[in-house]
């Protein structure tokens, strides 16, 4: 029954969010060709705006679950939105999202952890090439423009703006079966996922 009513509310809260993307937004999207099918994967975006999670969700036919610092639930107004959308708090350890993972749905990241006040592309946390390296599953580097005009950290109001979404190509790295993986191995990955996403924003 509360698995019903989390799905009958997603696709409520989806349909409010296409009517105002498409009027605002214009909301353009490239690369869905990219996507894998049938399989659960990574998708990793730069963030510069709250309306990321929305547009690229918008994008994509999977249904995400996005994984979000703790801090982020102390917010009681958000938490309802949270319940919703199957946040997934991290705060360290990653075991609930390679749970997740394991069940077959598609996670969504921002590996720089928080929005950029710039809208420039910061340097990603180790989490995001962790999460990569302890689960094996493709990474798809996402490249959101146009948001950061639209609604930029510190405004309260957005402003009608297009944004533009892109996908691109699946990265894939090995699997590390350790406990911990080495320095210099995570920063390669982590890099090599940033610069997909700086890419994607050229």
């Amino acid at each position: 029954m509360k698995k019903m009513l989390n799905n009958i509310l997603y696709k409520l809260v989806k349909a409010i969010a296409g009517i105002l993307v498409w009027v605002f937004f214009r909301l353009t999207v490239e690369g869905r060709e990219n996507l894998p099918k049938g399989a659960p994967f990574i998708l990793a975006a730069n963030h510069t705006s709250f309306l990321d999670p929305m547009v690229i969700q918008l994008a994509v036919t999977n249904r995400i679950s996005w994984i979000a610092r703790k801090e982020v639930f102390n917010r009681p107004a958000l938490r309802p939105l949270h319940y919703i959308l199957r946040t997934i708090p991290i705060n360290g350890a990653l075991d609930k999202a390679l749970d997740a993972l394991g069940e077959g749905r598609v996670l969504g990241i921002f590996p720089e952890g928080t929005r950029s006040p710039d809208g420039r592309l910061k340097d990603a946390d180790d989490g995001v090439a962790i999460l990569a390296l302890k689960s094996g599953k493709a990474i798809i580097p996402v490249g959101v423009k146009g948001a950061y005009e639209a609604y930029p950290a510190g405004e309260r109001f957005f402003k009608p703006h297009p944004v533009t979404v892109r996908i691109g190509r699946p990265l894939f790295f090995k699997k590390q079966d350790v406990e911990v993986i080495d320095s210099q191995v995570i920063k390669g990955t982590k890099n090599a996922i940033m610069d997909g996403i700086r890419g994607l924003l050229a």
